[in-house]
């Protein structure tokens, strides 16, 4: 939790209005939540086009720790104001209480799954199957379901981050002429809508390992 809010600026004084920081208030208030996305006019009518019913509003996404919010695995979907849950109703009375001149709107998550290859090479002195586990261990802890990064809308995992991870988690991999290959699929489309839910998980993930006689260079 404080890795998450320490995303916010330093000098936030826990008034909303500050910045426009509504996914901060929301988060700091409900600190339980799976999932929470807060978006406002423009990037939703970046993602779904123009319309006078978006106009002075807040969009939401978020599932709470009891997981009582309806979700969806491919459609989007708006919730009418008569089907949202306690945990939504409270969201609008703190939001509303903060700045009354937003109206709320709330859309379900969509679980969508990140699919990541890691195709590893390793000394012959390595188990394979060992050095797998260690990879899908990793990966999950920093990017799975249960992660701070997962509990956010607009979840991006970053090429650069995954090799950084995997190597520092997986000493095997940085030894010799040992190497690996990381393929994100979808990277440059990934979040382009803020109701994703993205994360990591087993059924997501690929990865091989094969073993090499691999020597460390030394000088002569």
């Amino acid at each position: 939790m404080l890795k998450d809010l320490a995303r916010y600026p330093s000098i936030y004084d826990s008034n909303a209005v500050f910045l426009g920081e509504f996914d901060f208030l929301v988060r700091r208030n409900f600190p339980t939540l799976q999932f929470l996305s807060v978006w406002n006019e423009t990037l939703e009518e970046q993602v779904r086009g123009s319309s006078i019913d978006n106009i002075n509003c807040l969009f939401i996404a978020c599932l709470s720790a009891d997981g009582s919010e309806k979700t969806s695995e491919n459609l989007t979907e708006e919730i009418e104001v008569e089907d949202l849950t306690g945990t939504q109703r409270s969201i609008v009375e703190r939001i509303k209480a903060a700045d009354d001149s937003y109206r709320v709107r709330f859309f379900t998550p969509v679980i969508s799954p990140i699919e990541i290859t890691v195709t590893a090479r390793v000394s012959t002195s390595y188990v394979a199957t060992e050095i797998k586990e260690k990879i899908i261990e990793a990966l999950l802890s920093e990017y799975g379901k249960e992660a701070a990064c997962s509990r956010r809308g607009q979840n991006r995992i970053l090429y650069r981050r995954v090799y950084s991870l995997l190597r520092e988690k997986v000493p095997a991999l940085t030894e010799g002429e040992s190497d690996m290959t990381v393929v994100i699929k979808d990277y440059d489309t990934q979040a382009s809508k803020p109701e994703l839910w993205r994360f990591v998980d087993k059924d997501s993930l690929n990865v091989s390992v094969s073993t090499a006689n691999i020597t460390t260079p030394s000088w002569g």
